[in-house]
């Protein structure tokens, strides 16, 4: 069994290394600050404990409806830790050059617009939880370190909890989570 350090370090790595697929602003990839801001997710991160068995962890993906807001998380016993992120905050969709680009994104994700969990199509689900139970949730901004307030969210009568994350800017484009 792999401890914390593995799992925690693979979902950072995955998520702002773009190898799950994810359109993070290649500023923040280049920036070393993103790199030292680890620190304060594997803080916020520590308390959960993972049972990891083998050299890949199965991540949960999501995507909002309208395909705009992405999860890449990891669950297990009814706890999630995960990071959300709008996929229209780029590398394309923030830059006036946009000839520089030989492959150009989806038309959808080429405009910046900002994703808010309170608009129907842009809400995120996850599921597997207990049925009618209170989780504590917690939102912590990766660039600033700086934690939501702590919230209680009830799972519904299928054990489903909707993430009501903060509104995803420019300011904001992603932010990580913790449930349980």
């Amino acid at each position: 069994m792999l401890g914390n350090d593995f799992w925690q370090k693979d979902l950072w790595l995955s998520f702002f290394s773009g190898l799950e697929e994810s359109d993070i602003h290649w500023q923040d990839f280049q920036n070393f600050k993103t790199y030292e801001n680890y620190k304060a997710f594997k803080n916020f991160t520590d308390e959960f404990e993972f049972k990891i068995i083998g050299l890949f962890n199965v991540k949960e993906k999501k995507l909002s409806e309208n395909k705009c807001v992405e999860l890449t998380a990891l669950k297990q016993n009814f706890r999630s830790v995960g990071i959300i992120q709008n996929k229209t905050w780029n590398s394309y969709s923030s830059t006036e050059n946009k000839c520089m680009f030989q492959k150009k994104p989806e038309r959808k994700y080429r405009k910046f617009n900002v994703q808010k969990s309170s608009d129907l199509n842009t809400q995120i689900q996850i599921s597997g939880f207990e049925k009618n139970h209170e989780y504590r949730l917690e939102w912590l901004n990766p660039n600033t370190n700086e934690f939501f307030p702590r919230v209680i969210v009830k799972s519904s009568n299928e054990g489903i909890i909707i993430l009501e994350y903060p509104s995803l800017t420019k300011d904001l484009p992603y932010v990580i989570y913790r449930l349980g």
